[in-house]
């Protein structure tokens, strides 16, 4: 995690929204991507329509650096050479 849930915890004790924040933009999970599956559709309608609920799912994954480091240069003022720890991107994606 790039945060210091310490300081987080003094700065917003009471407010509960950065730490939602935190976690909707974690992109070192799995998705697992439900997809529920109509009677009329066939076995290669039901494929396509899984393929594009995936790739959909990978897209967001892959926007959430750009939110993740708004975030991060929002509240820290990092020296230009420091290094920032960037969590890994994980475009994986699971069916239950």
């Amino acid at each position: 995690q790039t945060y210091d849930p310490e300081w987080l915890g003094r700065m917003f004790c009471q407010d509960r929204r950065v730490k939602e924040v935190v976690r909707m933009l974690d992109s070192s999970r799995v998705v697992i991507v439900k997809v529920a599956r109509r009677a009329e559709q066939t076995d290669h309608d039901f494929e396509r329509h899984k393929q594009e609920m995936l790739g959909l799912a990978a897209n967001r994954q892959a926007a959430l650096p750009v939110g993740r480091g708004a975030f991060l240069l929002g509240w820290t003022h990092p020296l230009a050479t420091e290094i920032i720890a960037i969590p890994p991107l994980v475009l994986s994606g699971r069916f239950p």
